[in-house]
């Protein structure tokens, strides 16, 4: 089977400003890893520190979530397609 790459792009362009807080996550990706998660896999991205909340670089959170993902069934619909599909429920 093969995997087909998913474009997360459109999360940055939803998304107010270059950066994001560990603790919005969850909401900038819809759910695909929580603050948790990231905080204990989060190798290899920049942590930006400030006080006691950590934030990271959207565009390199971005590439990191995409190396990880891909679409098991697509009902002949792309990648692109189906995720544009949930933010669109999420946020209607």
């Amino acid at each position: 089977m093969k995997k087909e790459a998913v474009d997360l792009s459109f999360m940055a362009a939803k998304w107010p400003s270059a950066i994001v807080s560990r603790s919005s996550v969850k909401e900038f990706t819809g759910g695909l890893i929580t603050c948790h998660s990231l905080k204990n896999n989060d190798k290899g991205l920049t942590r930006i520190r400030r006080n006691q909340r950590v934030f990271y670089k959207v565009d390199e959170l971005i590439q990191w979530l995409a190396k990880d993902c891909y679409i098991v069934d697509n009902n002949d619909k792309s990648a692109d397609q189906l995720l544009e599909e949930k933010f669109e429920k999420e946020e209607g």
